[in-house]
């Protein structure tokens, strides 16, 4: 047997987005990857959240911290820029050849940002 496609229902409410940041587009090894999931109810409110990250720890982690932060809120201006600062501490990444630790830590918030102004009210 060979599985040729899979279908999954989409959820309206959800927005889910997924980038990575590499040195060359091609490049199995990233700097950074991140992955989000964003439910919101009816009011605009963020009411499920997933944001995962690879490439600031030994295996790919979740910002749990912030995700717990972003529930219940509008996602407006001030609160992006909560989660912005959140994400850079909330990890410690190390520095190799591909990228520096306060690099990585920049793009987990930087990437996030540029995701989440495109769904705010």
């Amino acid at each position: 047997e060979l599985i040729t496609a899979v279908m999954l229902p989409r959820d309206p409410a959800r927005r889910d987005a997924a980038c990575k940041v590499a040195k060359r587009a091609s490049a199995d090894s990233s700097i950074v990857v991140a992955a989000y999931a964003l439910g919101f109810d009816t009011a605009r409110c963020v009411s499920h959240a997933r944001l995962a990250y690879g490439g600031v720890a030994a295996t790919p982690v979740r910002a749990t911290a912030t995700e717990a932060f972003l529930l219940g809120k509008v996602l407006d201006a001030d609160v992006i820029a909560a989660c912005v600062e959140r994400l850079q501490a909330e990890f410690t990444p190390i520095s190799d050849h591909r990228a520096s630790a306060d690099y990585r830590r920049q793009l987990c918030g930087t990437l996030f940002a540029r995701h989440a102004r495109g769904l705010a009210p």
